[in-house]
């Protein structure tokens, strides 16, 4: 059977095909499906999602070999049901040790006063529209013609505002290229002294370890995330949760499941 990817798909099951290699897994490559060998094998990986994981490509592979997979999808919907419930835990106990907004805010702007500004300038961001890593690789550009390569992120920076262009993120072929508009007189500053150091902000090939020294207090942008969320449920702020859903490029659905650390157990579900 012929199956067309996208790159970075296909990408994603050669590592996966890799990892499995590497762990000892023997692919079915008969008819019979292999059940019994599969959830021992999956028994070493504790977390619902790194299983899952594995079983897409397990099933994409025989999928593609013309072999039969209604057992390995069947197995993968019971999963799916379990890590469910595992991921209400595991959000409910994050929750009791999640930063507050307003003391994350607080540190935000001692990050300010401490001339600190890729600091700022990145958390600002990830507090203000609930952004991921790679939309914080930005460029800071002084005039509008700098920003013709539509694979980068900038930061425009005029006398009065901040032009906040987003073009390449996570989910950027769902939703689409985002430009924020952003007049906070703190942010404006901080962009101007740093274009003074630097116009490009990181360097490295890896975003994530380009920002891991930036954190306030060890708080990634997923967890910040999920902070923002848990203070806009609290507060019974839907009309936030939506814009950050439009901010981010996340889907209400996805926010429920992945950030919402006030999240419950839903009885009326099907089994």
């Amino acid at each position: 059977m012929q199956r067309e990817f996208k790159d970075v798909t296909l990408r994603n099951h050669k590592a996966v095909i890799k990892r499995l290699n590497l762990a000892g897994y023997v692919f079915p490559t008969k008819q019979g499906e292999a059940i019994p060998e599969l959830i021992k094998f999956l028994e070493a990986y504790p977390k619902a999602n790194v299983k899952l994981t594995l079983l897409n490509t397990v099933l994409v592979c025989r999928d593609i070999a013309g072999k039969p997979t209604t057992k390995i999808k069947e197995l993968r919907m019971s999963i799916a049901k379990n890590g469910k419930v595992e991921n209400v835990a595991t959000m409910n106990r994050l929750g009791k040790t999640l930063m507050k907004k307003a003391e994350f805010k607080t540190l935000l702007d001692e990050a300010y006063d401490r001339n600190l500004f890729i600091k700022y300038i990145i958390n600002y961001l990830w507090y203000t529209y609930g952004v991921r890593n790679q939309d914080v690789d930005v460029i800071l550009v002084k005039t509008k013609a700098e920003m013709t390569d539509l694979t980068k992120n900038y930061l425009y920076l005029r006398r009065k505002q901040i032009v906040y262009s987003r073009n390449v993120y996570k989910t950027s072929a769902t939703y689409g290229a985002k430009t924020h508009i952003i007049t906070d007189e703190k942010f404006i500053t901080a962009c101007f002294n740093q274009s003074k150091r630097g116009m490009v902000l990181f360097t490295g090939d890896k975003i994530a370890n380009d920002v891991r020294k930036w954190l306030i207090n060890g708080m990634t942008e997923s967890n910040i995330f999920k902070m923002l969320i848990a203070d806009a449920v609290e507060n019974k702020d839907t009309d936030l949760i939506n814009v950050l859903s439009n901010t981010r490029g996340s889907s209400i659905a996805g926010i429920k499941e992945y950030y919402n650390t006030h999240a419950v157990v839903e009885v009326i579900r099907k089994n």
